[in-house]
């Protein structure tokens, strides 16, 4: 065996992913590898070896592997036979964090659709111009957003999530019913879910009032040359499908449907109806595409579609395997957005591990911490904003939290600042982790608790599979310390947006737009986008360099520095800044603090004390927002 299968070998070992099977659990799994390499693959491996385990936890109740499976299988059944979806075809998912989302994403990636992620806080204007670009077939969204789907001028079918009715969330240590009916507790980890119940697609009747037959959901009849499923109203019987809300039913063919929502050129229906008609997966077809969605902070979103292939996943998935500790079994709380690519890594991950993901719609530091302490979590998932919202607590509150589990933190999608890491690992351990990345270049270096100490600022060492290079505006690789573009290529190439135009490429790498530095030991360093680079005076100034420096005050909470029009210099900088809880820092120190520390011509002209930096989804700076705020 050559050294880097030894290497791969001993990761993956050591991870636990690898161990001995039984004969029933080996033909289940060379089932679920048959239909292909996607990430729904993951889902049906984890399902055959691990079928009791927990595999997500959301605000509703917590859905084993199996029955995530099964309900994944019957939603792909159900958009292949009632909306004709599969390869070619492409579904939107719009939906916050929880089991809609996951659903949705792997029943697309089943039927060969595109699976294309949607940023939740996309305006009307963007989400129109995504729907009309990715030529949407169907459309699964949380019922929140109807409103919104609505403006963008959309007329297909619309799938609205459970998730939409925002339900009160269980209370820790609250009885509630799992998705088999059985009396539990969240956050109990004293014994698996069991498997008992009947799988999706054989219903079983329930009782209102009188007992009548379900027909079997497969079964349909072409009427008028349309197909019908037979009995399909008049059975009145319920439906009860596993995961289905207590009390829960639905009369098949019917879903519940309200006639004044049928809409022209589609139907608005209930994901949770469709999933319990019970249809039959489809079977083995051609892998589609993942479609993730630009931030559009440096302007209008763009679709970055890339095909699933195992050589993709691995060179990330071994990477982070090793350097973040991570076993078999793993429970993350995920605060990232689900629609970043960070966020679908995660997810990815969790279904490789056989691991539980904690999901919540939105992120709440507190949760986070109570989630840890009752789930003996191991992960977390989050962006450096979510890490400042933790650290800002009371001490009071975050010490009525036992968050000794925890083992590792991976933090990306936005800049962290080396005050932020240290001080967080100063108060949860040397747990923190450093991604680097973008929807373009995918997942590119990652830096361990170790590398951040040793080298502030790191993003650390490339990934496994992954060539970083930074390069002059000749194509030239420049020495080590120096500042030039971050160029990448590798598995997780890219292959130009949707809309059919490509990013720079320099020397067969993708220019990501980054500019960046290595140091002797080999570890990346990020400076800023190239597009905030700051011309004041003929100098170049990053502002991540200055908010660096600002970020380190103690009684600064969060900062942002830009450029504006100046009639002498051309631009000149501008920091405005968060103070942290209880501080009242004045602009004199901040000068005092920052002048040594920065050269002369990075110094910002006017510092602006306010309460709130805008940030998008992924935790980025939005510098149009604040320039639009305040007039830059």
């Amino acid at each position: 065996m050559t050294a880097p299968l030894r290497e791969v070998a001993a990761v993956v070992t050591r991870s636990g992913i690898l161990a001995p099977v039984s004969p029933p659990a080996l033909a289940r799994l060379a089932g679920a590898v048959w239909r292909g390499p996607n990430i729904a693959t993951l889902l049906s491996v984890a399902a055959a070896r691990w079928p009791h385990r927990i595999a997500l936890v959301d605000e509703r109740s917590p859905l084993t592997f199996a029955t995530l499976h099964r309900r994944v299988q019957a939603l792909a059944g159900g958009l292949h036979t009632e909306y004709g979806v599969g390869h070619g075809d492409s579904v939107l998912v719009l939906c916050r964090n929880g089991r809609s989302f996951v659903e949705a994403a792997l029943a697309a990636a089943l039927c060969g659709a595109d699976m294309v992620l949607c940023n939740t806080e996309f305006h009307t204007e963007a989400l129109c111009r995504t729907l009309a670009e990715q030529r949407t077939s169907v459309l699964v969204c949380d019922a929140e957003f109807i409103e919104k789907v609505r403006a963008a001028d959309y007329s297909g079918p619309i799938l609205t999530g459970a998730d939409g009715d925002n339900p009160r969330p269980a209370r820790e240590n609250e009885p509630l019913l799992s998705e088999h009916g059985e009396v539990g507790r969240v956050g109990d980890r004293s014994r698996p879910a069991q498997e008992d119940a009947p799988s999706v697609g054989r219903p079983r009747s329930g009782r209102t009032g009188s007992d009548a037959d379900v027909s079997r959901p497969g079964e349909h009849a072409e009427v008028g040359g349309a197909s019908k499923r037979a009995g399909a109203c008049e059975a009145g019987g319920p439906v009860t499908v596993e995961g289905a809300g207590v009390g829960e039913s639905a009369r098949p063919g019917c879903d519940g449907v309200d006639p004044g929502r049928v809409r022209a050129g589609g139907v608005e229906r209930s994901l949770e109806g469709l999933i319990r008609l019970g249809y039959p997966a489809p079977g083995r077809v051609r892998p589609g595409r993942i479609v993730i969605l630009t931030s559009g902070t440096t302007g209008a979103p763009k679709g970055v579609p890339r095909r699933p292939s195992v050589r993709s996943f691995l060179g990330p998935g071994l990477s982070a395997l090793h350097r973040l500790g991570l076993r078999s079994g793993t429970t993350i709380v995920v605060g990232i957005p689900l629609f970043h690519g960070f966020g679908l890594a995660v997810l990815a991950l969790g279904l490789l591990l056989g691991g539980t993901l904690v999901l919540r719609r939105g992120f709440d530091p507190e949760a986070a911490l109570a989630a840890t302490a009752a789930r003996r979590a191991d992960a977390w998932a989050v962006v450096p904003v979510m890490l400042r919202r933790v650290l800002d607590l009371p001490t009071e509150v975050r010490e009525r939290y036992d968050t000794s589990s925890l083992a590792a933190v991976l933090c990306g999608a936005a800049p962290l600042t080396p005050a932020l890491a240290h001080r967080f690992m100063d108060d949860f351990g040397e747990v923190l982790c450093n991604g680097y990345g973008s929807s373009e270049i995918g997942i590119a270096a990652l830096a361990t608790p170790a590398e951040l100490r040793a080298a502030p600022g790191t993003v650390g060492r490339p990934v496994a599979g992954t060539a970083v290079a930074v390069l002059d505006t000749a194509g030239r690789p420049v020495p080590a310390g120096r500042t030039g573009r971050i160029c990448v290529g590798g598995a997780q190439g890219f292959s130009g947006y949707s809309s059919g135009h490509d990013k720079q490429r320099v020397a067969g790498l993708i220019d990501s737009g980054d500019l960046g530095r290595f140091d002797a030991a080999g570890r990346l360093f990020v400076v800023g986008r190239s597009d905030d680079m700051i011309v004041s005076g003929g100098e170049n100034v990053y502002p991540q360099v200055v908010e660096n420096v600002l970020a380190a005050h103690p009684d600064v909470s969060d900062v942002a520095v830009m450029g504006v029009d100046d009639e002498e210099y051309g631009q000149r900088l501008v920091a405005y800044v968060v103070a942290a809880t209880g501080s009242s820092p004045s602009v004199t120190r901040l000068r005092e603090y920052l002048y040594p520390n920065v050269s002369r011509f990075e110094r910002p002209r006017d510092i602006m004390i306010t309460g709130e930096i805008p940030r998008n989804a992924a935790g980025k700076i939005d510098r149009a927002a604040l320039r639009q705020q305040y007039g830059g």
